[in-house]
């Protein structure tokens, strides 16, 4: 009994830290280090052809690729309804280069038959409106 109660307190004294990876460098020895990753974008901070919206927006992608030493990308594909509450995938690319520009590249399809409904991209700058964050655990 007394070992479990033991246990359970070690358990509970660890927390979650998540630290920023300011530069490209962190961000790729986290990638071959296998550390999972959240990236937060403040999209109104981005440049794009549309006028960019007021929105921050987290992602935590399940899996990301170092590219010639010069290169992050990641991906999500996600169903959401568009604002007339039409049923759409939308598939995300992320690109996080060595001289810290960040492209996120945005195609809407259609849920019904996958056919191309709008393409856009987004380019963010890695520290500043794009963050990326480690998820370490840390004894307290």
């Amino acid at each position: 009994m007394k070992k479990q109660l033991m246990s359970i307190l070690a358990l509970l004294s660890f927390s979650v830290h998540a630290s920023e990876l300011s530069t490209f460098a962190e961000v790729a020895d986290a990638v071959v280090q296998g550390k999972q990753l959240s990236f937060v974008v403040s999209f109104k901070d981005c440049e794009s052809e549309n006028p960019p919206a007021n929105i921050k927006a987290s992602f935590r992608p399940h899996a990301l690729m170092l590219i010639a030493n010069n290169r992050v990308t990641a991906s999500d594909k996600h169903f959401t309804l568009d604002n007339l509450g039409n049923p759409t995938i939308e598939f995300v690319k992320y690109n996080i280069h060595a001289d810290t520009r960040v492209e996120v590249q945005v195609a809407v399809m259609s849920a019904k038959d996958y056919h191309p409904v709008e393409r856009h991209q987004i380019n963010c700058q890695l520290g500043k409106s794009f963050q990326v964050f480690s998820n370490e655990r840390q004894i307290t």
